[in-house]
C-alpha cells in the first residue's frame, strides 16, 4: 500500500515537473522580452517601465508596484514605500504572498474603498471581490501566488520579480481605466 502511494506521487511530481519544464521555455522567453521592455509582444506601460526600475533601485516587489500609483491613490510615495517595506520577499522570508500581488491589493483598497470608518462595510465586499479576481488572474498565469514557488525554490521554474511587477502594475491600471 506504501508503495503504491509512493508510486502514485512519484507519478503526479514527475508529470508536475514535465508540464513545468515545457512551461519554462516560455518563461525563458518571457524574461528575455523584459529585458528588451517588451511583453508578450506589447511595449511595456510607462508604470510597468517605472515599477521595474525602482525595482532595479532596491525597492521590494511591494514598494515597486505601490510607489508607481500612489499620485493615483492619493498617497505620497514615502508613506506606500514604507507602508511596503515588510511585504518584500513573500512577507520577509518568500514563504507568503507575491509582494508584487500584495502591492497590487493595496493599491485596490486605496482605490475602492470608501474610507469610512462609521460604515466599514461600505465597499468592503466589492473591495476584496477585486483582490480575489486579481489573485486569481496572477494564479492561472503563473501557477502560484507564493514566492518561494515563483522564484523556483520549490523545483518549479524561476517567475522573475520584474515579471510579477509588470503583471501587477498592469492589472491596476486595467482596473484604473475602467473607472475612467
Amino acid at each position: 500500500m506504501v508503495f503504491c502511494k509512493t508510486i502514485c506521487i512519484l507519478y503526479k511530481t514527475k508529470s508536475l515537473l514535465s508540464r513545468r519544464a515545457r512551461a519554462e521555455s516560455d518563461i525563458t522567453e518571457h524574461v528575455s522580452d523584459f529585458r528588451d521592455k517588451r511583453k508578450d509582444g506589447f511595449i511595456m506601460t510607462e508604470k510597468q517601465q517605472k515599477a521595474i526600475e525602482l525595482h532595479g533601485k532596491g525597492y521590494n516587489c511591494f514598494q515597486s508596484v505601490a510607489c508607481v500609483f500612489a499620485p493615483e491613490l492619493d498617497v505620497d510615495e514615502v508613506t506606500a514605500f514604507r507602508m511596503g517595506e515588510g511585504f518584500g520577499l513573500g512577507m520577509g522570508d518568500m514563504s507568503q504572498t507575491c509582494g508584487a500581488i500584495t502591492g497590487a491589493v493595496a493599491c485596490m483598497g486605496l482605490l475602492n474603498s470608501a474610507g469610512d470608518l462609521d460604515a466599514p462595510n461600505t465597499t468592503k465586499r466589492a473591495t476584496m471581490g477585486l483582490a480575489s479576481t486579481l489573485t486569481a488572474r496572477f494564479l492561472a498565469e503563473h501557477g502560484s501566488c507564493i514566492c518561494q514557488v515563483l522564484k523556483g525554490r520549490t523545483g518549479c521554474p524561476v517567475v522573475p520579480c520584474d515579471t510579477c511587477i509588470a503583471d501587477c502594475v498592469g492589472y491596476v491600471e486595467e482596473e484604473l481605466k475602467n473607472r475612467v
